[in-house]
């Protein structure tokens, strides 16, 4: 497998300011107080605070998410997240009190399709001196509340650690975009970054032929163990073999087994297209680390050379991981990898980003 990087947490911080461009980051997990801070490769960050919900509770709920992208020129923005009734902007709380009429009206809510049944609402600050304000007056509080029977809230106690930690990747101390702590240097003192290295364009291939599937599913067949009767005391379903072309020379291989109601355990390898379909070595970056492996679902594209992989923590799809490769024509370079290990109703188009690549189009 590709390997990545790894640099400490601890000496990113260290490095001074005058250096100009950063390299690409091993992505930065941490899970606190209820809250996941989460930065890419490219270290845009984000903070989450969204508590599990559960798959039956009627949902009061408000999740927090503040975004900082990387770089002396990169924005923040901060989201609310109500799941319930319709939210009562003024009757939000800051530590019990009310919240000024400046703030409250920074919210602009984002706009529904017309044919949307989603309940939740978003609200989202992108003005960036109010989106200041905002994280001001959030870091110095205890709990951001909408009350009633059952108050939704968003607990504040951990938010100060990782505001420091996101400086730190981003190397923001000490300068006026700092989320911490804003200092004195200007924010063209925080280092800009290296360009993302360029991935190769798929380079298209042949389908499979009726014979190269046929034999290919006849040689992984032939390395699986003797299937037992159903009425056998530790009968499994017989593992499904998926094949798809990869090369001019390479099929690309799948073996589910142990499948559940939406989770299989799964197997990807790569073999010769003309017999003895012989396996071949296959070139796939790795995940990023704590990720879980080999579990799930998958999915392959011959005709753009996009693999997918999906583990959902539950049917309803709240929560689990998702990620996506590109193939060069030599390996399967990683695209966008995200992650929720909470259930809290939010798509994964809102989970942490770890990873994230552009896939250069076919011409």
């Amino acid at each position: 497998m590709l390997r990545t990087v790894v640099l400490p947490l601890l000496v990113l911080g260290a490095l001074p300011c005058l250096a100009r461009e950063l390299p690409e980051l091993t992505p930065l997990w941490l899970q606190q107080e209820g809250w996941i801070g989460a930065c890419d490769n490219r270290r845009d960050c984000q903070l989450l605070y969204a508590p599990n919900i559960d798959f039956a509770e009627r949902v009061n709920h408000l999740t927090l998410k503040i975004r900082s992208q990387a770089g002396p020129e990169g924005l923040l923005q901060l989201q609310l997240e109500h799941q319930g009734a319709p939210l009562e902007l003024g009757a939000l709380r800051l530590d019990g009190q009310p919240l000024e009429p400046g703030l409250l009206a920074a919210l602009v809510q984002e706009v529904e399709a017309p044919d949307s049944t989603r309940e939740q609402q978003y609200y989202r600050v992108d003005d960036q001196p109010l989106a200041r304000q905002w994280l001001a007056r959030l870091r110095t509080a205890q709990v951001l509340e909408l009350p009633g029977e059952e108050p939704a809230q968003v607990l504040l106690k951990g938010l100060p650690d990782l505001l420091q930690r996101v400086d730190q990747v981003q190397q923001r101390l000490g300068t006026v975009s700092a989320l911490a702590a804003p200092g004195e240097q200007p924010a063209s003192a925080v280092p800009g970054l290296q360009p993302a290295a360029a991935l190769r364009p798929y380079p298209g291939v042949k389908p499979l032929g009726a014979r190269e599937r046929t034999g290919l599913l006849a040689a992984v067949r032939k390395t699986l163990p003797p299937a037992k009767t159903e009425d056998a005391d530790d009968y499994v379903m017989p593992p499904r073999i998926e094949v798809y072309p990869l090369t001019a020379q390479q099929a690309l291989v799948f073996e589910f087994s142990d499948c559940g109601a939406y989770i299989c355990l799964f197997d990807i390898s790569s073999r010769s297209r003309t017999a003895p379909y012989a396996l071949q070595p296959l070139q796939m970056q790795a995940l990023p680390a704590g990720s879980v492996d080999h579990a799930g679902g998958l999915n392959y594209y011959p005709e753009t050379g996009e693999l997918s992989s999906f583990l959902m923590g539950r049917g309803i799809g709240d929560c689990g991981e998702m990620a996506s490769w590109h193939f060069d024509g030599q390996a399967f370079q990683l695209t966008d990898y995200r992650r929720m290990p909470t259930c809290s109703g939010l798509g994964y188009e809102d989970w942490p980003v770890l990873w994230s690549a552009e896939a250069p189009k076919r011409p």
